[in-house]
């Protein structure tokens, strides 16, 4: 495995910003065509520009549970509710999505479990929803523990999460369970959605410095070569979906 997986170091760069909030919706600015403004409620988590999804931005609101499109050429606040989850606690968590095709789309999803009189943590898992737009009917892949970005390979044959973990031991750490690892999953979509399952996974120790907790994941043109940054640790892993594959074993070690 260790020749399959590239680690690359990266420098920590600080950088000062300036926060800005307005309660009014900004248009025509010089590099800005349109803000659109969200509840404080929602705790807006990420977003997508995609030509799949009619040249749409899909912005996905993590405490809310909602999936909402936006309109580059719409209005301001002119915000299309597509997805919204129902019965969930308020541990539960999505976290980001990506389209598969102009109607369907994937969407990972955080699951935290208390024990309802010490309000500790059970258990930490997460899943991949996918959503079959056309049909209205949502397929569900369980993943690692708590995914926080999903990725979709150009011939739509893989879905890939980067299930963090979150671990305790961090400055933020929601998962105090020991035996959940964080990792990657490789979805096998080629048969469709109603099929869909996880086909390998990839679990990761930590190095020297940190644990080893993927945050984001991205596929390249080539529908095998796969990036994914491990922010505690401060690493990029860099593998091929082929070669993974190819490898005995539904999961894998990397240490």
């Amino acid at each position: 495995m260790k020749k399959i997986i590239v680690f690359s170091l990266l420098a920590l760069m600080t950088m000062a910003c300036s926060e800005q909030q307005s309660d009014t919706c900004k248009q025509d600015t010089s590099w800005q065509k349109v803000t659109y403004k969200f509840s404080k409620d929602d705790n807006i988590e990420s977003v997508r520009v995609t030509n799949a999804v009619g040249d749409t931005a899909i912005v996905v609101a993590s405490k809310a549970k909602t999936v909402y499109r936006v309109n580059p050429g719409s209005t301001c606040n002119a915000t299309e509710t597509i997805y919204q989850a129902e019965g969930m606690t308020k541990d539960e968590e999505f976290t980001n999505s990506a389209a598969i095709n102009e109607t369907d789309y994937a969407l990972t999803h955080t699951l935290l479990l208390h024990d309802p009189t010490s309000d500790k943590i059970t258990s930490c898992g997460g899943e991949l929803i996918l959503h079959d737009g056309k049909a209205n009917k949502d397929y569900v892949v369980k993943t690692g523990p708590m995914p926080d970005s999903v990725a979709i390979s150009p011939d739509k044959k893989y879905a890939i999460t980067a299930d963090e973990h979150d671990d305790e031991t961090d400055a933020w750490g929601k998962c105090p369970i020991a035996s959940e690892k964080p990792g990657i999953s490789i979805i096998d979509l080629s048969n469709g959605l109603a099929s869909a399952k996880v086909v390998k996974q990839i679990q990761f120790t930590r190095n020297i410095i940190g644990p080893r907790e993927p945050e984001y994941v991205a596929i390249a043109s080539d529908n095998d070569t796969v990036a994914v940054t491990l922010q505690d640790s401060h690493e990029v892993a860099i593998f091929s979906i082929k070669a993974i594959l190819n490898e005995t074993g539904d999961t894998l070690e990397e240490s």
